[in-house]
């Protein structure tokens, strides 16, 4: 695959992400369900950032969305058409999902109007060495902790966060994928992430994937300095899921620090086996069968593990599909964040009232 310089591609995206933008505001506006604005402050290619906007495309099946954006954002060809992009807060709104980072001035002047606010949490804690998977400061979530209503997380690796903060309500809300579909079947590993993160341990994959049988290791994501050899073959950035996973028939995913990374869960999706390193963020996937879990500092281990999925069987990779289907799918979590919202705006109404009593 040919690779456009940087500020080919950078400009690309720019024209692309305005075309959606500007096509997008021509669209008429829905008027049914309840008024969500979704204020994302992070714009880029993060697993973050997708989930957030990807929970705004699921409610904009029966809900009124909103995603505030401007015409640059690399994000805007991701949303969908029944969301509307707006350049600016024009409300009224019945909630605001917002990320740490959003201005502040923002949310005051939606809280004016009545909205509930909405703290989507989609990091994991830093750990011990400092290391972190979000990309807000301290004050930044600070601030945002004193405006907010209520908050969505998507995993009890997050717990931590909420040590300290007081009782804020919080409901716990998994990320969903959509189905990708897988038409073949091979021996090939593939390996989905920003290789150039530390953390993601990508040379730790590749090193243990090439002790295995696999015929190819197709690695997908952001590369730096780095070029196709052998079985190995470098792919770089895609939105083409169905492409990217197609490629291969094994996950390895070994990152040391993750909260609920969608990769695993769009594999699951296609019902391709995982090898993953032993994280607590994926203690919901054991005793799934099709998921190996391997400690990251032992190739040979992890290489067995491949090779194990490699050879497990159709009907094992049906029953991840089904496990997607019931706890990972659209109608599966768009059931949660409805029964959420109704919560959230009753819970605000019964503390209008109580205040209104004793006022």
């Amino acid at each position: 695959m040919i690779r456009l310089p940087w500020r080919v591609q950078n400009l690309a995206d720019k024209i692309i992400s305005a075309g959606h933008y500007y096509a997008n505001r021509m669209r008429g506006r829905r008027l049914s369900g309840s008024r969500i604005l979704f204020c994302v402050p992070f714009y880029g290619y993060t697993g973050g950032a997708f989930a957030v906007l990807s929970a705004a495309n699921l409610l904009s099946e029966s809900c009124e969305v909103s995603f505030l954006t401007k015409a640059s954002n690399v994000m805007n060809r991701y949303v969908s058409p029944k969301v509307r992009m707006v350049s600016e807060v024009t409300g009224p709104y019945d909630f605001c999902v917002i990320e740490s980072g959003v201005d502040p001035a923002i949310v005051s002047q939606v809280k004016r109007g009545g909205a509930c606010i909405i703290l989507t949490m989609h990091g994991a804690p830093s750990t011990a060495d400092g290391a972190k998977n979000y990309g807000y400061s301290d004050k930044q979530i600070a601030n945002a902790l004193q405006a907010v209503d209520s908050i969505q997380y998507v995993s009890d690796v997050q717990l931590p966060f909420f040590e300290g903060i007081g009782s804020i309500h919080r409901r716990k809300i998994p990320n969903y994928v959509l189905p990708v579909q897988k038409a073949r079947r091979g021996r090939a590993v593939g390996l989905v992430c920003d290789t150039t993160l530390p953390h993601k341990n990508a040379d730790g994959g590749i090193a243990a994937a090439e002790l295995s049988s696999a015929d190819r290791i197709e690695i997908w994501g952001r590369y730096h300095n780095r070029r196709s050899t052998g079985r190995i073959c470098w792919n770089g950035f895609s939105s083409d899921k169905a492409r990217i996973y197609d490629s291969f028939d094994v996950l390895v995913h070994l990152s040391r620090l993750e909260n609920q990374p969608l990769v695993i869960l769009e594999a699951i999706s296609a019902g391709i086996p995982c090898v993953l390193a032993p994280l607590s963020a994926y203690d919901g996937f054991r005793g799934l069968e099709g998921i190996y879990f391997a400690q990251d500092h032992d190739p040979a281990a992890v290489a067995r593990a491949i090779d194990q999925a490699l050879d497990c069987p159709q009907a094992v990779r049906e029953g991840l599909i089904r496990f997607w289907d019931a706890n990972y799918s659209p109608h599966a979590v768009l059931a949660q964040w409805i029964s959420y919202l109704t919560e959230v705006r009753q819970r605000k109404e019964q503390g209008a009232h109580a205040a209104a009593l004793s006022s």
